[in-house]
C-alpha cells in the first residue's frame, strides 16, 4: 500500500492508504483525471452518470465514487453524495446520501444524513434522516436513525434505535 495524504473528496481533505489492484490499466481507462491514486475513485458533478468497472452507478447524483477494486483505510469525510463499492476501513462521515454498493466491504463507524446499504458493514451506523438496508445487505453493529427501512433478505446483528431522540443525538 502507498500512503496518500491531503486529497480532497467533496471539498474536504482525507488521509487514506490505497492498495493498487492488479488490473490497474483497466481502472485508469475508466477513471479519468479525478481518480485518487487512479484506483477507482472518481468525482464528478451531481447528476452525471458514471461508469465504474463497466456499469452505471447506483446513485447518479453521487459526486464521489469508490470502485470495487479500491482499498481505503482512514477517515473519510464527504460533503456531498458518495457511492462506495470497495473495501473501506476506518470511519466515514457524509453530509449527503451515502450508498454502499453490493460489493462494498466496510469496517468502519458510519455517520451520515442518509445511508443506503447493499453490501457488508461491520461497525455502527448513525443517521440523521434515514438508514435503508436493501436486500443482500449484511450489517453487524448497532444502528441508530429516526427512520429505518429494512428490506427482505437483510442480515442484521446488533441493536436498533429509532425515533426523534436519535435525530437529536446524532450530528454529522
Amino acid at each position: 500500500m502507498k500512503e496518500v495524504q491531503a486529497w480532497s473528496i467533496g471539498g474536504k481533505s482525507i488521509n487514506v492508504d490505497v492498495a493498487e489492484p492488479d488490473n490497474m490499466a483497466d481502472d485508469r481507462a475508466l477513471l479519468g483525471r479525478h481518480a485518487l491514486g487512479c484506483v477507482g475513485i472518481k468525482t464528478t458533478k451531481p447528476g452525471e452518470a458514471l461508469s465504474v468497472v463497466g456499469r452505471k452507478t447506483l446513485s447518479p447524483q453521487a459526486s464521489t465514487v469508490v470502485g470495487s477494486q479500491s482499498r481505503l483505510k482512514g477517515d473519510l469525510v464527504f460533503n456531498e453524495s458518495a457511492e462506495l463499492h470497495g473495501f473501506i476501513e476506518g470511519s466515514i462521515v457524509s453530509d449527503g446520501e451515502l450508498t454502499l454498493g453490493a460489493s462494498a466491504e466496510v469496517r468502519a463507524e458510519i455517520r451520515g444524513r442518509v445511508v443506503i446499504v447493499l453490501g457488508k458493514v461491520i461497525g455502527d451506523i448513525r443517521c440523521t434522516e434515514l438508514l435503508e438496508l436493501k436486500a443482500g445487505a449484511k450489517v453487524s453493529g448497532n444502528i441508530s436513525a429516526p427512520r429505518v427501512m429494512m428490506h427482505d433478505g437483510v442480515q442484521f446483528d446488533g441493536s436498533c434505535r429509532m425515533g426523534q431522540e436519535c435525530f437529536d443525538a446524532v450530528s454529522v
